[in-house]
């Protein structure tokens, strides 16, 4: 199999498995350069290639709509969102879900004061829906081993320690790259405290990095990411917001040792419905573009459900909010998929837990 390393090659492999991609015309408008890291992978994952391709071959958009999602998928920067994006409207369409995409809504319908489009709504339901890419804390992780690496000359950079840190904390160590670059270049060690990483410069071919995770630990520290884009939550109707994921860029749930991954995000989901009960902060203290007026615990009620979706293996998981002012019943799922429910799909909806 010919190795796809370019933007126009991987276009022209995608126009093989849909049509309605090649009237596009991309390569003509669309600059060549190489692709790398997490692009190489997908440009050279047939199975990905297929998803994207039966997304596109049955996507109700125009023209216009199309080339800005495939521009998106073939940046570095928006690629893994873009993807996840495509992931769950195939998933959707394969599981006989009729929706409408792109829906523009003003600032009495979100809370955006400006409105905001959101992905999608249910054909004949009330039911809003939202898609994010779930780039978690290994994910950001090797963004930042990447960017590290990128300043020492010694080979590769390994972190070692806790797998479980707060995407937030990680993201606040991207400031001390400058400094950790030149301990590493000097000493070949370097320590982050808080996070509980000793960074490595390994010129070995062969290397291991050893680490620590805790799933409900991990839905601790982050129990805020459901809220980074509550811009979009919606005001006067049901809004699921769905979280697609491929284990290959989130370590922790790359193995579902011993049912980790639903445990993780079943503690994740019920922080979201009830640890910011009663808790007045202005919810644009998480997404700024949020409307200052709304409390969290407000915020929180407007979540009729999270989704999270594998898209590697179609293992899907729906909770569903006591708590939600506009509340999705578990009985009316299946009407959202044409009354048959999606074969790898659990619905939890905390019957037990609201108290």
């Amino acid at each position: 199999m010919t190795t796809i390393n370019t933007i126009h090659s991987l276009i022209r492999e995608l126009e093989k498995v849909s049509p309605k991609l090649a009237s596009l015309d991309l390569c003509s408008t669309i600059q060549d350069g190489q692709v790398e890291a997490e692009r190489f992978e997908f440009a050279n994952n047939g199975d990905e290639i297929a998803l994207v391709g039966r997304a596109l071959e049955h996507l109700p958009a125009p023209g216009a709509a199309l080339r800005k999602m495939m521009t998106d998928l073939l940046s570095q920067q928006n690629f893994y969102g873009q993807l996840c994006e495509f992931a769950v409207y195939d998933w959707l369409r394969r599981n006989d879900a009729g929706f409408q995409m792109q829906v523009p809504l003003t600032g009495s319908e979100v809370l955006n004061p400006n409105g905001t489009d959101l992905d999608g709504l249910f054909e004949g339901r009330d039911v809003y829906f939202d898609i994010k890419g779930f780039g978690f804390e290994a994910y950001v992780r090797e963004k930042f081993k990447a960017k590290l690496s990128s300043m020492v000359n010694k080979g590769r950079i390994l972190i070692e320690g806790a797998r479980d840190n707060s995407v937030k904390d990680i993201e606040g160590a991207f400031r001390k790259l400058k400094g950790l670059a030149a301990e590493l270049q000097q000493n070949g060690i370097a320590k982050i405290p808080e996070l509980d990483w000793t960074l490595r410069a390994s010129t070995s071919p062969l290397t291991m990095e050893l680490g620590t995770a805790d799933p409900y630990r991990t839905a601790e520290e982050n129990w805020y990411y459901p809220f980074k884009t509550s811009r979009q939550f919606h005001r006067t109707s049901a809004f699921v917001l769905v979280f697609a994921f491929s284990p290959r860029f989130n370590g922790l749930m790359s193995v579902d040792f011993d049912g980790s991954t639903g445990v993780f995000l079943r503690s994740l989901a019920r922080r979201a419905f009830f640890q910011a009960k009663g808790d007045a902060t202005p919810i644009s203290n998480f997404d700024a573009a949020a409307d200052p007026n709304v409390t969290l615990d407000q915020a929180s009620q407007l979540l009729s459900g999270l989704l999270f979706l594998n898209f590697a293996n179609d293992n899907a998981w729906l909770f569903l909010n006591p708590r939600a002012v506009h509340p999705l019943k578990k009985d009316r799922v299946p009407q959202l998929f044409d009354f048959m429910l999606p074969r790898e799909m659990s619905i939890d909806d905390f019957f037990h837990d609201n108290y």
